[in-house]
């Protein structure tokens, strides 16, 4: 079970203090978010001061559920970036593990060239010899 610390709990109310705060202002400013009103007047049964204070429990709840959404949806990128990040990585991994094999391939291609190299040239040796007696 996951219990909240005093510290938590204090970051949690001082967000709620200022989403209180914004609410505050919109309605000095005269701004009311109609859907929210609406819901707020049909929980009061018509009752002006009920719904001003349903209102403001609302709006601040939709502003909570706003900050949670985003918060959602900023980790939903963030971990589609890491996702595609550790996809490229591999890309890149099998890739340069590719060209390692091509390389010590290539290279045991030509450390095997001397070899043949000294064999054609012992076997021209020996032939020059051959023909020459």
């Amino acid at each position: 079970m996951f219990v909240k610390s005093d510290l938590e709990k204090a970051k949690e109310r001082k967000i709620e203090e200022y989403y209180f705060n914004l609410v505050a202002l919109e309605l000095e400013k005269g701004i009311k978010h109609n859907p929210t009103w609406a819901k707020a007047i049909s929980e009061s049964k018509g009752d002006i001061e009920i719904a001003k204070s349903c209102y403001i429990n609302y709006q601040v709840q939709s502003l909570k559920d706003d900050t949670l959404l985003q918060e959602e949806e900023y980790s939903q990128k963030e971990a589609k970036r890491i996702f595609e990040e550790k996809q490229q990585n591999e890309i890149r991994v099998r890739k340069q593990y590719h060209e390692r094999e091509k390389r010590r391939k290539e290279a045991e291609k030509q450390n095997l060239n001397p070899y043949i190299a000294f064999l054609l040239f012992s076997v021209g040796i020996i032939g020059l010899k051959y023909l020459l007696t």
